[in-house]
């Protein structure tokens, strides 16, 4: 009997050895600390990435070839505050459905309207170009890059 007498000796023993057993499955402290500080890592990481890393930003429109005296061109049509940010010498895609990969061209003139408050963009086919006049397809316009953060702060703002 133990010298209180509030407990049996074999009660007492018996929790000795239930928390020596139970100890051995306690996580070590220095695999969490090992652990934090991977995570940590990551998270720099995907930090740096997101500001570092550039993506691609760009305006599309519903185009259309148009053949004449000059040639084959692609016209498009863009909203005169999205236009805002196209030049000329910018990268023009010209995809539609007959076309079996996107043709990259790059934007020949941009010609802003006082009335409608629309901008047309053209842009000049190869002569040796075999499609037919009033193909309608998409322009992609290619106006720069921004970084992650910029994106999804976009994104979230919308």
């Amino acid at each position: 009997m133990n010298d209180d007498g509030l407990f049996r000796e074999e009660a007492v023993r018996e929790y000795l050895r239930g928390r020596e057993e139970r100890a051995l499955l306690r996580v070590s402290p220095r695999w969490l600390d090992w652990a934090f500080h991977v995570v940590a890592v990551a998270a720099i990481a995907a930090v740096g990435f997101a500001a570092l890393v550039r993506l691609p930003t760009e305006v599309e429109a519903p185009a259309r070839l148009v053949g004449d005296a000059r040639g084959l061109r692609v016209v498009a049509v863009l909203d005169e505050a999205v236009a805002a940010r196209v030049s000329t010498g910018q990268p023009l895609r010209f995809v539609c459905a007959e076309l079996p990969r996107a043709r990259v061209l790059r934007v020949d003139r941009v010609r802003r309207g006082d009335a409608e408050r629309l901008v047309r963009v053209e842009s000049d086919l190869p002569a040796d170009t075999v499609l037919p006049p009033g193909l309608a397809g998409r322009a992609v316009v290619e106006t720069g890059s921004q970084s992650l953060f910029a994106r999804a702060a976009e994104a979230f703002a919308r």
